[in-house]
């Protein structure tokens, strides 16, 4: 009898020993295994049986000698079975004396280190349809020795290497199959970028969305160090999502604080180290793209337009109060970056404000301020919306409420003279107005509506003629504030009415040429 044959007798003596199903190969070793071995495991007792039985099912490939070793060449396709059946697979090495009675046995598991050894070799061969031409080594080692030799001792082996429910090791071994070898990128990409220093720093921020590359060649699928597929091209345009740090930043000034979360990127998390000169690091947030270089020189530029943008009130609340500080940043301004919990300010100087480029828009800029303006008006008439209101709607009356804002301000700060010029042949009602000598004194009403109401300030503009070198009649202008209401509903015969009535109010002494001229009456 071979040695082969007595070492697949022996092992079904073992089986049956432990109360093990022994099933041999009807086919010597086409697969990778000689036997299938079954056994039931109770898990614990006190479950149902459905519930508590674990139903062991391995795969054993016998190599048997009489050398102090065991070892032999197995095929490549072989150790393909091995590896890529989700069952569990052991090699049983056996050591014969000269009467061919075992005086070892190894039990080796087919686990993440030998699934890894096979893939590996696999791979570098980089032919499938060859394997079965090419071999690898098993070789049994001391760790694998049984303590003794019998069916309990292989019995024991097989279920320490399971370790728990046949379910969960397919699940381990699966996982196994799928990660080994690889490492955290599993592809890379080598190229010549044609462009200039400027060029190259702009893109690797993601300033430029390309960039010209030639002698280019991406590696694909990278297990152990070789690449599953391969391309190669000549010339052509790349684009990159760069990676970057999340940070916080914060502007404010005297008025507004405004903070915003953002992602800083710089050039060295794409090149690694860059000469000082050539630094150039972008924050980027919901906002704005924040610009800045070793010479601490800044640029924003704002994402979208007003027609791309969010319109929620709140959003873009916060969106407007940004605006305005970097629309006024040359005046007394801060600059705050907070990442990994360390916590940069910079005052923004004279100097450097002068410096800061912003890219804004004018009719980005009024919607800002026209947002703004609303929000103060709520507060100050302490008037709450239940719904979020239509931006583009208010925007329409953006006239309106920016005088109901100056009409207010005028009211909380004292007098604020304005200067204005009216023409008398123009929208305003000639009745309405009333003139002495260098004085005028013009009720107007203004209103926006905020979902389906109508908010409503009624004034009175008192002032006084200023001397011009041409024609035209410009007054300085003070507005006091009279009363204001939230109805439904305007119409024009609203409005008249309600400039009638306001006419009727207009200090009757401030007209009296006796007395000295006021801007306002007291």
């Amino acid at each position: 009898m071979s040695t082969g044959k007595t070492g697949e007798r022996l092992l079904g003596v073992w089986a049956s020993q432990a109360s093990m199903t022994y099933n041999p190969s009807s086919e010597e070793d086409k697969y990778g295994w000689d036997s299938f071995i079954e056994f039931e495991q109770q898990i614990n007792s006190s479950d149902p049986i459905d519930k508590s039985l674990n139903h062991i099912k391995c795969f054993i490939q016998v190599k048997t000698t009489k050398n102090k070793v065991v070892k032999d060449n197995i095929s490549l396709k072989n150790w393909e079975n091995m590896i890529k059946n989700p069952l569990p697979f052991f090699i049983l090495g056996i050591n014969l004396d000269e009467n061919e009675n075992p005086t070892k046995i190894f039990l080796t598991h087919i686990d993440e280190y030998w699934i890894g050894q096979a893939i590996q070799r696999i791979r570098k061969l980089g032919n499938k349809e060859s394997l079965h031409k090419h071999t690898m080594q098993y070789k049994s080692s001391e760790s694998d020795q049984l303590v003794e030799i019998s069916g309990n001792a292989i019995k024991e082996k097989i279920l320490s290497q399971i370790n728990g429910s046949i379910h969960d090791y397919l699940e381990r071994k699966k996982q196994w199959l799928e990660t080994v070898g690889y490492k955290k990128n599993r592809g890379t990409v080598s190229f010549s970028i044609n462009g200039t220093k400027e060029e190259i720093i702009d893109f690797s921020i993601g300033l430029k969305e390309s960039i010209e590359v030639s002698k280019c060649q991406i590696n694909e699928d990278i297990r152990f160090g070789v690449p599953g597929h391969q391309v190669s091209f000549d010339q052509g345009m790349i684009e990159i999502d760069p990676p970057g740090i999340d940070v916080t930043v914060k502007f404010s000034n005297k008025f507004y604080s405004i903070k915003s979360k953002g992602k800083l990127i710089d050039p060295t998390q794409f090149f690694g180290e860059i000469s000082l000169e050539h630094i150039k690091v972008r924050i980027e947030t919901q906002f704005y793209d924040l610009i800045l270089t070793n010479s601490q020189e800044f640029t924003v530029n704002f994402k979208g337009n007003l027609n791309n943008i969010e319109k929620n009130f709140k959003s873009f609340l916060d969106y407007s109060y940004f605006i305005l500080i970097l629309h006024g940043i040359k005046e007394e301004a801060k600059f705050q970056i907070n990442f990994a919990d360390v916590e940069y300010l910079i005052p923004i100087s004279e100097e450097i404000g002068e410096s800061i480029v912003v890219n804004i828009s004018d009719e980005l800029l009024q919607f800002s301020q026209m947002i703004i303006d609303v929000k103060f008006i709520l507060n100050y008439f302490n008037i709450e919306i239940e719904k979020e209101p239509n931006i583009d709607e208010l925007f329409q009356y953006r006239n309106h409420i920016s005088n109901i804002k100056i009409i207010l301000d005028s009211r909380l700060h004292g007098n604020l003279v304005i200067r204005a010029k009216y023409n008398y042949e123009g929208s305003l009602d000639n009745s309405m107005l009333e003139t002495i000598g260098d004085k005028i004194a013009i009720p107007r009403i203004f209103y926006f509506k905020i979902n389906n109401s109508f908010i409503i300030v009624y004034s009175i503009y008192y002032g006084t003629f200023l001397d011009n070198e041409d024609e035209s009649r410009q007054y300085k202008l003070s507005p006091r504030y009279i009363s204001h209401e939230i109805i439904d509903n305007i119409t024009e015969e609203f409005i008249m009415q309600k400039m009638n009535e306001l006419s009727m109010k207009i200090e009757p002494n401030y007209f009296d040429l006796s007395k000295t001229q006021e801007v306002v009456p007291e």
